[in-house]
């Protein structure tokens, strides 16, 4: 339960972080899905977790949030990742 509240916290920080600007557009973040690793059914922490992180980084003007809600979508392929960012 402690690395999970530490690595949101991590990912919380690092979005309020400033980011250079890479053009005239916004900044893009993916929101992939999260893993609970709980007993009890984790589907409605999964959804609501991945609601609040998108609701809040997408406050942000210049921050563009693209929701990854099916896992299968999700890549840890850094050059399958980038060519996605670009599209």
């Amino acid at each position: 339960m402690y690395r999970w509240k530490l690595a949101l916290s991590v990912a919380a920080f690092c979005a309020v972080l400033p980011v250079p600007s890479l053009g005239a557009g916004q900044t893009r973040i993916a929101i992939l899905p999260v893993v609970v690793h709980s007993t009890d059914s984790p589907d409605f922490l999964r959804a609501g977790l991945s609601d609040m992180l998108a609701s809040r980084l997408s406050q942000a003007k210049e921050i563009a949030v693209i929701r990854v809600d099916d896992p299968a979508q999700a890549t840890t392929d850094i050059a399958t990742a980038q060519a996605a960012a670009r599209a």
